[in-house]
């Protein structure tokens, strides 16, 4: 992990790793319900 730009740069990292987890959450959070739904049914 690492950044570059100073003050800035850590700021768009920062945002940057806030949104990519945020999709990967809800990414993995439909894959599991999806999944949940198929084993137990509705």
């Amino acid at each position: 992990m690492t950044t570059r730009g100073g003050t800035q740069g850590v700021g768009r990292s920062t945002t940057q790793a806030v949104v990519v987890s945020s999709v990967l959450i809800i990414a993995v959070d439909f894959v599991i319900s999806q999944f949940m739904i198929g084993i137990f049914g509705r």
